[in-house]
């Protein structure tokens, strides 16, 4: 019974030697009611918490620490969190995210000089989805290069940037922070072709409005 209830023996003959009172023996038995039901994650003062909150019984945490460890309650121990993929992440992005060089300010009337490009998809009867990526100019308001696929992968986007026929060398071309936009076949189509990257900031899809009036119609 001692294994099964993970006490240990001078515990059990700690207990069983001690005169308790009916006080005592009501917040030990809550302690380990608390600890059990909450498999066995709460630590001293979250069951502290819980008796004060849910049982209102205002017992000192030091009170809790040395019921618990009398009777063998000890927490599990949690695993050590790895942060090394999120780092890695972190230095991917880095490279990979352009800055927002047009901060949301479109009012160039040159054209050829700044661009805007996003995805969006189309739904026919049968069900079946479609993704259209287009290629705006924000001066004019044209549409200068677009492709439609059955894939929203990194090939949509750069089969866009090549059905493009005017002159777009040395030019700015913004987009959201889509894993499209920050792919590296992307990337390199975009140095291929002699343009600086823009994008938005996380969340601000106004960072990128002439496009965006165009794919949320």
């Amino acid at each position: 019974m001692l294994d099964i209830a993970n006490v240990s023996k001078s515990a059990y003959y700690s207990w069983k030697n001690k005169t308790l009172s009916e006080k005592d023996l009501e917040i030990i038995y809550l302690i380990t009611k608390i600890f059990y039901e909450n498999k066995r994650k709460f630590g001293i003062r979250r069951i502290q918490m819980e008796l004060i909150n849910k049982y209102k019984i205002n017992v000192n945490h030091k009170k809790v620490h040395r019921i618990m460890k009398e009777y063998g309650l000890k927490t599990k121990i949690r695993k050590r969190v790895s942060y090394k993929h999120v780092n890695a992440q972190r230095k991917t992005e880095n490279c990979t995210i352009a800055p927002n060089i047009l901060n949301g300010k479109f009012d160039n009337i040159i054209p050829f000089k700044q661009f805007c490009t996003d995805v969006t998809y189309l739904k026919i009867k049968t069900g079946k989805k479609y993704y259209l990526s287009v290629v705006k100019d924000i001066a004019t308001g044209e549409i200068v290069g677009h492709y439609l696929s059955d894939n929203q992968n990194s090939d949509l986007i750069v089969n866009t940037l090549n059905r493009i026929k005017i002159p777009i060398k040395n030019s700015i071309l913004h987009s959201d922070r889509g894993a499209l936009y920050s792919s590296f076949q992307y990337i390199q189509k975009t140095k291929e072709l002699n343009i600086t990257r823009s994008m938005s900031e996380p969340a601000r899809p106004t960072q990128n409005a002439p496009i965006k009036v165009f794919s949320d119609i």
